[in-house]
Parts: structure tokens; sequence; C-alpha cells
């Protein structure tokens, strides 16, 4: 009886690893990178979203993030909807010394003062969506 029950006790415990195991091995970047800025104001646009953000020197920034990014299979960028007192901001991730993935954490409600339309009235502006990566100054 007392070996039926350490048996079964290692039986359970082999069971309960399996799974720790199991996961394929995920190729991690040897060196990642990531920058967290506030966002001052977002345009929103069918070609994407102009984020307008705060520099380090007390400037404007603009980032152009093309709505091609956020299509399935690119996972260039994501963005997250929420209230959060911190909202709204965004996380660019660099992975081995190239731009990985862009995060757009903004506020949910579209009313919010941090949202705006992009008026182009007549402008061309795909040439401004046109764009490989952000910028690198913040």
């Amino acid at each position: 009886m007392k070996r039926a029950i350490i048996l079964l006790a290692v039986a359970a415990f082999a069971l309960a690893c399996v799974p720790a195991f199991s996961q394929a091995a995920r190729a991690d970047p040897q060196d990642a990178f990531v920058k967290t800025v506030h966002i001052a104001k977002i345009y929103a646009h069918t070609l994407g979203y102009r984020v307008l953000y705060f520099k380090s020197t007390f400037e404007y920034g603009d980032m152009w993030v093309p709505i091609s990014w956020f299509k399935q299979g690119v996972d260039k960028a994501e963005i997250i909807f929420g209230n959060e007192p911190a909202y709204p901001y965004f996380t660019i991730v660099w992975a081995d010394g190239k731009f990985d993935h862009v995060r757009l954490y903004v506020r949910d409600s579209l009313q919010d003062k941090s949202w705006s339309e992009l008026d182009d009235r007549g402008q061309d502006l795909s040439g401004k969506f046109n764009v490989q990566g952000p910028p690198l100054e913040f």
C-alpha cells in the first residue's frame, strides 16, 4: 500500500511537470530596449494615427503610425484602450538594435481631450504615413 501511494505521488508530480517542458523554445532577443513616452495628443485618420508626444527637451515630437502596422501578421503596432490614470502613453521596443513594435495605450473614450481627428483638408498625407519605424528623438 505504501509503495502504491509513493508511485502515485511520483506519477502525479511527473504529470504536473510536463506542461513546463512542453512549450516550444521561443527565440527571445538578446538585447531589448523599451522606451515609454507620454502622449500629448493622438490624431485619428483613415491611414493611421499621428501621435504628438513630449520630448525630453520639453518640445513636441511627432510620430506617424500607419494602419498597416496593426494588421495581423505585421505585428509592428498594437493599440490598448483603457481608462488608467497613466493613459495616454506609448512604448516602443527595439530588439537586437532594430525597431520591433510600438504599443499605444490610449483612453477608451474618443471624447477624451487626448483624442482628435486629423484634418487633412486636401493634403495628401500618404507620404507621412509611409514610414519604416518611429523617430529616434525622444
